[in-house]
């Protein structure tokens, strides 16, 4: 089962929406779903709150797409 274990998550809604579906990912009807975690290692996410393009733009406020 997937965790916070450090961290805060800065009471942002959809973090939690987040681990549970983390958490569901083996009751996928979805094969590759159901395999995009080992469920015994560790997993590090994290978030952005801009985006960058490859040449160092805000691509959010030029519409870029990023990569």
């Amino acid at each position: 089962m997937y965790q916070i274990i450090r961290g805060t998550t800065h009471n942002l809604p959809d973090t939690p929406a987040f681990i549970e579906t983390l958490n569901q990912l083996e009751k996928s009807p979805v094969a590759e779903a159901r395999r995009l975690f080992d469920p015994k290692r560790e997993i590090v996410v994290a978030r952005a709150p801009g985006r960058l393009d490859v040449m160092g733009g805000i691509a959010d406020y030029s519409g870029s797409l990023v990569l």
